[in-house]
């Protein structure tokens, strides 16, 4: 039998039962739902989307089984489907782009896996890997299946398939022909699961200037399931430099997370009137163990983190003055328990990053204490989120939290937020299929120090062209997506509509007239799932502020879809103004 060249085993030791393997797959897969679909589609080369059709595999069937063999399976990005069986275009450019893309190495897949042959199946371990998998930047489609290892009845083979996205990407801004940005970059770097950016800023903060950024990440470091980051930003009056190493929680394979991060900002002119040049130093550890009598996913968690803060120029400082800029050593622990899972919500690629969402809980309770230069704090709080796919198909979902340091006479750098999101259920018009998106954000500082400010323009939620800031934010927007029945090589098309309705202040209960802002627009926007291409859109929105509407503004991006947060675990940080 002739087997793909993209097929490897992880142990070498395993080659002499390659041959048995394969030759009975396709007998098992008569007597198996999942192995039907996969034969043929593996072998040869069926739609690409049937290959998951379940989000859940029923790994507990085999717990305590012993794993004989490894084999892991590397598709190719664009598979042949029936569009490029008619059309012979369609065909010739999913040629090219297979022949451009590097599939991820093998060496790199395996080192992504959470157990190894001659180990026992754990189907939390097993269920926690897929689901790594699958959030991998630069992986499409995963899935890990299990069955009887041949003439061994106690013994299990797992099979291992991966299809990649593809991995470059070209995008950017237009808002004017003399205001504009350029990125390129690259999720998957040689196959070895990297990823290189490069942005470019054309005019960025006024005529003539020109800006950069760019971003290298190690993922999984040498299968320690460590990540290193490094990251340079040059724009006008704005200099940053980042370097970090970080381990999620991946319970229950792993029960600790943590890691160390150490970044410097220079805020200068133009962009701001004063010079500022901080230095920030940190490090976080956590421990994960199981809820008793609880699912598999159900975990609770203790962290500590220590940040240092100091200043290579800053402007005057004081017990009374310059509070941004005071040198401080902040401990903070807490104590939390998380519980996630995902589900599929069909037609969510126009505006989520993702079909799999997550639902779940996590409470968490952080307190901690600050020494300053001047002064000393104690800091507490209460965080939480919830997430949940309704009944009827739609899904909801909470994030809020509030804290506060406390000194000796008062309490101040407080936050209330809260976050919530609806997405309704999928309706029908015809061909056309729709959903409605809304968020809102309420964000309520108290005490908050002079400089600190929210910006509405960070929400990658908002679509207007214009900006306002304050120490409180109250924002809701409403998106109304008509998916298109078109695909034209795997790419979606979106019309949308939207109302966006803005309040950013330093005085929410006595906020001025420019203190608003509401933008009304419509759009265009095409994504394609199998690539890491961002969602390119391009749209016109209109600004209503005083009670008057501005110019409409036409713009063309590559928009980065809304990413929900999961509910694991997470480092001990208070909340971040600008």
């Amino acid at each position: 039998m002739i087997l793909p060249d993209s097929l490897t085993t992880v142990s070498s030791a395993r080659m002499r039962r390659t041959d048995a393997f394969y030759e009975s797959l396709s007998a098992r897969s008569e007597r198996n739902w999942f192995l039907k679909t996969l034969y043929p589609m593996v072998f040869s080369g069926d739609t690409p989307r049937s290959m998951v059709k379940v989000d859940d595999v029923n790994f507990a069937k085999w717990e305590g089984k012993r794993i004989s063999s490894i084999k892991i399976l590397s598709l190719e990005v664009f598979g042949e489907t029936n569009v490029s069986r008619k059309y012979k275009a369609v065909k010739l450019a999913y040629k090219a782009g297979n022949a451009l893309h590097l599939n991820t190495r093998k060496w790199v897949l395996q080192e992504n896996l959470l157990f190894r042959e001659g180990d026992s199946i754990d189907p939390a371990t097993m269920l926690r890997n897929l689901y790594y998998l699958r959030n991998l930047s630069y992986i499409s489609e995963a899935q890990i299946l299990v069955f009887p290892a041949m003439n061994a009845p106690d013994s299990v083979d797992v099979l291992v398939v991966i299809r990649d996205k593809f991995s470059f990407n070209v995008g950017g801004k237009i808002s004017s022909l003399d205001k504009f940005s350029l990125r390129l970059d690259d999720h998957n770097f040689l196959g070895w699961g990297q990823q290189l950016q490069n942005v470019w800023h054309i005019n960025p903060e006024q005529e003539g200037s020109v800006g950069w950024e760019s971003f290298y990440s190690i993922p999984n470091i040498r299968g320690t399931f460590i990540t290193g980051e490094l990251s340079w930003q040059d724009l006008p009056g704005l200099t940053k430099k980042h370097a970090s190493l970080n381990r999620p929680f991946l319970f229950p394979a792993k029960h600790g997370a943590g890691g160390l991060d150490i970044g410097e900002s220079y805020v200068h002119p133009p962009l701001d009137t004063m010079s500022v040049d901080g230095i920030v130093l940190g490090g976080w550890y956590a421990f994960s163990s199981k809820v008793k009598h609880s699912s598999t996913n159900h975990y609770k968690y203790a962290a500590i983190s220590l940040e240092q803060k100091w200043y290579k120029k800053r402007p005057p400082v004081g017990d009374e003055f310059g509070r941004m800029w005071h040198e401080k050593l902040l401990a903070i622990g807490s104590l939390g328990i998380s519980k996630t899972d995902y589900r599929k919500l069909p037609h969510v690629y126009s505006f989520l990053d993702n079909e799999r969402i997550p639902v779940g809980s996590m409470l968490e309770i952080p307190i901690g204490y600050e020494i300053g230069e001047f002064r000393n704090r104690t800091f507490i709080g209460l965080r939480g989120s919830w997430g949940n796919v309704l009944q009827n198909g739609g899904f909801l979902y909470l994030e809020g939290g509030a804290e506060t340091f406390v000194t000796r006479s008062q309490a101040e750098q407080g936050v209330l937020y809260l976050e919530p999101l609806f997405i309704t259920p999928l309706q029908y018009y015809g061909r056309y299929r729709t959903r409605t998106y809304c968020k809102g954000r309420i964000i309520l500082g108290r005490e908050r120090f002079r400089g600190e400010t929210l910006q509405l323009s960070s929400d990658t939620f908002y679509r207007g062209n214009q900006d306002i800031t304050g120490s409180s934010l109250l924002a809701f927007g409403v998106e109304r997506d008509f998916i298109a029945p078109w695909d034209v090589i795997g790419f979606h098309f979106v019309i949308f509509g939207f109302v966006d309705a803005a309040m950013a202040s330093d005085t929410p209960l006595a906020p001025k007239p420019n203190d608003f802002i509401f933008t009304e627009g419509l759009g265009i926007r095409l994504r394609n799932p199998r690539l890491v291409w961002k969602a390119i859109e391009l749209k016109v929105a209109w600004n209503q502020s005083e009670g008057k509407f501005g110019s409409p503004g036409f713009t063309l991006s590559t928009k980065l879809p809304v990413h929900l947060l999961d509910f694991e675990g997470r480092r001990p940080k208070p909340f971040a103004f600008q």
